[in-house]
């Protein structure tokens, strides 16, 4: 199965994205396409790795996902390096079965169940 990920053309005309610079609209680009996401918006980052494929520092991607966090646009656990994505599902809505059970499993992957909870509060 190929793997892909979605990215709406309507995410141009969104006012929070315009006001991002441009190293902040590639790093939210990157939360969203990067080789680790799931079908869950839930999943583990691995911070050098962004850090590779950015050109950036880990602190600079530290400094990146502390920004989109105060923005309540992602919520970052440390412990378990995981990385959640608001309305990931919104963007990403697939109710085949498949994909649903794929989800299903991601979630019992996750290992921090407080960024499952900050998904489902949203």
């Amino acid at each position: 199965m190929a793997l892909f990920r979605k990215v709406q053309v309507t995410l141009w005309a969104d006012y929070f994205i315009q006001s991002l610079t441009d190293e902040q609209k590639l790093f939210w680009i990157y939360l969203l396409t990067n080789p680790a996401t799931n079908l869950l918006g839930i999943y583990e980052i691995n911070l050098k790795m962004a850090a590779f494929h950015l050109n950036k520092t880990e602190e600079k991607i530290l400094e990146m996902i502390d920004f989109f966090e105060s923005k309540n646009k992602v919520k970052f656990s440390q412990e378990s390096s995981e990385i959640a994505i608001k309305n990931w599902q919104k963007h990403n809505k697939n109710d085949s079965v498949k994909t649903l059970k794929n989800v299903e499993n991601d979630l019992l992957n996750v290992k921090n169940r407080s960024l499952i909870e900050w998904i489902h509060a949203i």
